[in-house]
Order: structure tokens, then sequence, then C-alpha cells
């Protein structure tokens, strides 16, 4: 059995053509923090991580290859208040619950920046999660706010199941891309299982 850990946000989007793949058979995707799925990564737990680069202090012992950068982006269900508005300020937002990344998390760290950077401090009406599925039905039966990676959601707003706000969030934007053990020597299945990813990534982003 494989074990790559790519986060769901990846999987939903840019990663939905992977399990169509003849080139190998079984896999286990395992969504989780950054901070566990590193430690899972040095104990020779999994083969690989696909999430945001960590600081420098973090990769001790790690190799980052990038293959994309995003940006989180805010979302709504088709309807709601805030999609009807030409111009959103990031202050307006204090009035809606927001669906954040976990605690703790890489995204949510750059998530609570940009709060802190836009001046309106750290939000208190939170839920929190990493996993997409629950975020997106989430937010599709409420009037939550989703502040997620852009590439979790890219068919949602394709097909018009949730709506972009117009926030600017370009200081969100980060590296994802793969993480391995230095010095690793993947097996020929966890070889074509990389080449498939970085082959689809620039496909998908086309």
């Amino acid at each position: 059995m494989l074990r790559p850990t790519w986060p769901p946000a990846c999987c939903h989007g840019r990663g939905a053509s992977l399990p169509r793949s003849s080139r190998w058979r079984r896999s286990a995707w395992s969504p989780a923090a950054n901070a566990h799925l590193l430690a899972g990564l040095r104990q020779e737990q999994v083969d690989f991580v696909i999430g945001r680069l960590v600081d420098p202090s973090g990769m001790q012992g790690l190799s980052f290859e990038p293959l994309y950068s995003e940006c989180l982006i805010f979302v709504v269900r088709d309807g709601h208040p805030l999609a009807r508005q030409g111009r959103v300020s990031p202050a307006s937002l204090d009035q809606w619950r927001l669906v954040l990344p976990d605690a703790g998390t890489r995204i949510r760290e750059s998530a609570d920046r940009f709060f802190l950077g836009s001046g309106i401090g750290l939000p208190e009406r939170v839920v929190e999660t990493i996993d997409a599925s629950f975020g997106r039905s989430y937010v599709r039966q409420t009037d939550a706010v989703w502040f997620v990676p852009e590439g979790a959601v890219e068919a949602d707003l394709r097909e018009g199941r949730l709506l972009r706000l117009p926030v600017d969030t370009r200081s969100t934007e980060g590296a994802v891309g793969l993480t391995v053990r230095a010095g690793y020597l993947p097996s020929a299945a966890v070889q074509r299982l990389l080449e498939d990813i970085r082959r689809c990534v620039p496909a998908a982003r086309a």
C-alpha cells in the first residue's frame, strides 16, 4: 500500500484525475495537519506529503519540491447576501460565522495573518475544519463564509455551487508542493505516482 498524503482541498480539485490512473493500484490518502503529517514522514509512516511549505525550522531532514502557488479565498453559497455586493471589505466579514482551517495548521496561520494584517483582529465566530467535504456541505446549507485554499473549491466555483467574494487575499499566497525525507529513494510504484502528480498539476492549472 502506498501512503501519500494530500489535503482534501487538493484531492477534490487538482487531484481528481489521479484515481483513474491505471499505473498504480492502491494508495491511502490521509488528510491531517502539517505537523502530524511531517512527523509521520520522518517516522517513515508515509511516503510523502503534499501541502504548503513550512518554516525552515520545520524542514530539517526533509526536502520540498514546489508544484504551484495558491491563495486562500472567501467563498459562500449561491444566494448569500454578500454575493450580491460588488465589493466586500474584510471588516464586514465579522458579521458572519467563518469556516477556517484547524488551529495550528499552516493555512490557518496564513488566515490569521490576513485578519491581523487587515486590522480586524482574529475572528471569534469560527467553525474549524480541514475536511473539505464538511466545509463544502456546511457552507452550502448556511450563511457561513469559508476561507479556504482556492484549489479546494475550483470545481465548485466553476460549476456555480459556490461563489467567490471580491476580497483581496493575495497576501495569503503560498507555495504548495511535495515534501519527502532528504535522500529518500521511492519505490517504483511511488515514483510512478509522483510522476502522475507532477504531470496532472500543470494540466489542471492550464
